[in-house]
């Protein structure tokens, strides 16, 4: 088994949304960002980090011979039956190329709050709390604005589908970015 596919199946199992492979003068490091956080994994001599960099890039479909510019790709791993997916950047560095591997989980479970047990008399207070941590000030919610969905990656989205028992029609409220609470 390849030294990529370890760094991939642990990075699976750790759940980390990125893969960092940064090139050093005397040393190649491996940092996985688990939680927002990164964290250094591994650490390799820069010898290995050429014949790493190049076993990524043929993977996303990248030219090897290509050092001096940046590069971008995908590939899917399946790994013993979990797939993902994963966008790949390579960016040339003074010590060699740092290259960021982007992971896609294919299995992902999009949840509904109802799915997680949490009732429509609930939802007043989950959008008030996320508003709050997303604002920094609390925001009148006059019933239900949308129904939230919650990823496992913590990502909040609200859809037009909304459930609400006021006879306005009810406000969208959309995001893109990670709701942290």
């Amino acid at each position: 088994m390849d030294l990529v596919t370890r760094i991939l199946e642990y990075a699976a199992v750790s759940r980390a949304s990125d893969i960092h492979i940064e090139p050093y003068e005397l040393e190649a490091i491996i940092r996985y960002r688990i939680d927002g956080t990164l964290q250094e994994v591994l650490s390799l001599p820069s010898t290995m980090l050429p014949p790493l960099v190049a076993r990524v890039k043929i993977l996303a479909g990248l030219r090897i011979d290509e050092r001096r510019a940046s590069q971008d790709g995908r590939f899917e791993a399946d790994l013993r039956g979990f797939k993902i997916g994963l966008r790949v950047s390579a960016l040339p560095t003074h010590w060699g190329e740092k290259v960021v591997l982007r992971v896609l989980s294919k299995e992902n479970v999009i949840l509904d709050l109802e799915d997680l047990g949490l009732g429509v008399s609930d939802f007043d207070i989950v959008l008030r709390n996320i508003l709050v941590l997303r604002h920094g000030s609390d925001h009148r919610i006059d019933g239900v604005l949308a129904k939230p969905r919650v990823s496992m990656r913590w990502s909040c989205a609200w859809g037009p589908s909304a459930k609400t028992p006021s006879t306005s029609p009810p406000s969208k409220i959309l995001s893109s970015t990670p709701c942290r609470g």
